[in-house]
């Protein structure tokens, strides 16, 4: 793996992450009963963030007739966030 570090020093920034502070009670409050209970904080907080993506390994919470609105982010798993940024950060690579 010490050869992919260049290549995470290079392109992470391009990911532009950002830590989102919790969101207040009173949003949390306003999701209930968009996804399960244990759920609406990370909702809340991609909502908050103006999230591209919410990326999540209990998809199961977040889909079809368990997830009520709509929302401006993509929801995926791990591996489905990686085999469409992925290929991005390819193209970035041959560019240079």
């Amino acid at each position: 793996m010490p050869a992919a570090l260049p290549l995470y020093k290079k392109y992470f920034p391009i990911l532009k992450l950002a830590i989102i502070p919790i969101p207040s009670m009173a949003m949390i409050r306003s999701l209930a009963g968009h996804t399960s209970e244990k759920d609406i904080p990370v909702l809340a907080s991609a909502i908050a963030g103006k999230a591209d993506f919410l990326i999540t390994g209990d998809k199961k919470d977040f889909s079809g007739s368990r997830l009520k609105g709509n929302y401006p982010f993509k929801i995926t798993g791990p591996s489905e966030f990686l085999e469409v940024i992925l290929p991005e950060i390819f193209k970035t690579i041959e560019a240079d």
